[in-house]
């Protein structure tokens, strides 16, 4: 799996206060679509270790007892992952295992076309 089969970019220079990439995840299950992320990020960018998400951008991201998912299990092995419970980010914050900390907004299927990278994925 590559950047392109899990349709994400990496910005070269992003601006300081915008992403670093953008991804568009296939759905908004938490369990298919982190792992998927995990396992095809680009190997020349890094591998990740953890993961941040926002609870509100996915339907499965609490349990039954309320409670965000900790861990996803990738052919890479498990990823920590942790969330913003209240906050709509629209992001996901990917930890290299260099320690650097990527921002990636996250786009969902039928948002506005104004918020996707203007380089990204039709």
């Amino acid at each position: 799996m590559t950047a392109q089969d899990i349709r994400l970019t990496i910005e070269d220079q992003p601006a300081a206060a915008g992403p670093d990439g953008t991804w568009w995840p296939g759905s908004r299950l938490l369990a298919v679509e982190l792992p998927r992320l995990v396992d095809g990020f680009p190997v020349e960018v890094g591998r990740v270790t953890r993961l941040l998400y926002s609870r509100p951008d996915w339907d499965d991201a609490v349990d039954q007892e309320g409670h965000g998912v900790r861990k996803v299990v990738t052919s890479r092995g498990a990823c920590k992952v942790g969330s913003f419970p209240r906050d709509d980010t629209r992001l996901v914050i990917a930890t290299l295992s260099t320690g650097e900390r990527l921002r990636l907004a996250v786009v969902h299927e039928g948002t506005e076309r104004s918020v996707e990278a203007p380089d990204g994925p039709a």
